[in-house]
């Protein structure tokens, strides 16, 4: 709890992820320490062998077959289509992953999709996104998102008239511009209750990455969102 608190209370705007303090190297005879920064697309302590897993059943997919490629560039393969099964293929397994807080992006050159950023792995800075503008510049990139935290029930373009608990969360930007939290319709858009009763209403900065349209296989709002959370922090004034 004491940590929690640190992480959402000891931030200045415009400062999403705290400073990581530099370690104290160990002293050794005749050698020096060294200790190399995060990298982006590195995989986390946690659910990264799922995620390795999957990628991996991505990339096997897209072996020896030029399929995976017509998907990702259509407008290199003018008059040509990718099998259904492949796309289908590519979709699901990239619903996985995001599932899993991993984005890919594929490598044309090599024929095989990267991992371009996992939860957790954050790296050490990002730019900053305030407004609509700034979503449509940034638009596939790991940002630090500031606005107003809201928890809200999970939208729908056929309202039921059935109450529901207030899961989902977007944050309102300073144009009024509206940034889901997570994929749509998936468990990580649900966020968790302790972060919905501790940041609804106020400013926070979230690290993610942030998309001008959801991605989403069903009837998803024609919304931004931010995939790949790392960290829902409360930014002090």
């Amino acid at each position: 709890m004491r940590l929690e608190f640190v992480l959402c209370l000891g931030l200045t705007a415009g400062a999403c992820v705290p400073p990581v303090p530099k370690p104290t190297p160990t002293p050794r005879t005749g050698s020096r320490v060294t200790q190399d920064p995060p990298r982006a697309g590195a995989l986390p302590t946690h659910g990264g062998d799922r995620i390795r897993a999957e990628l991996g059943r991505l990339n096997r997919w897209c072996s020896g077959q030029d399929d995976c490629d017509v998907v990702e560039r259509p407008k290199a393969y003018p008059g040509r289509a990718a099998h259904g099964e492949t796309r289908g293929f590519i979709d699901s397994a990239k619903s996985r992953l995001r599932n899993l807080g991993a984005e890919v992006r594929w490598n044309a050159v090599k024929n095989q999709y990267r991992l371009l950023m996992a939860s957790g792995t954050a790296p050490p800075t990002a730019p900053v996104v305030r407004t609509r503008a700034d979503v449509a510049r940034h638009h596939g990139r790991s940002v630090d998102l500031v606005g107003r935290y809201h928890a809200v029930v999970m939208p729908s373009k056929r309202p039921s008239g059935v109450a529901h608990p207030k899961e989902y969360a977007f944050i309102e930007l300073a144009d009024k511009t509206v940034v889901y939290l997570g994929k749509y319709n998936t468990p990580l858009a649900r966020r968790p209750t302790a972060e919905r009763r501790r940041c609804d209403g106020k400013k926070v900065c979230v690290r993610g990455m942030v998309h001008r349209i959801c991605p989403s296989a069903g009837q998803a709002p024609s919304a931004a969102c931010l995939t790949a959370i790392h960290k829902v922090n409360i930014v002090t004034p």
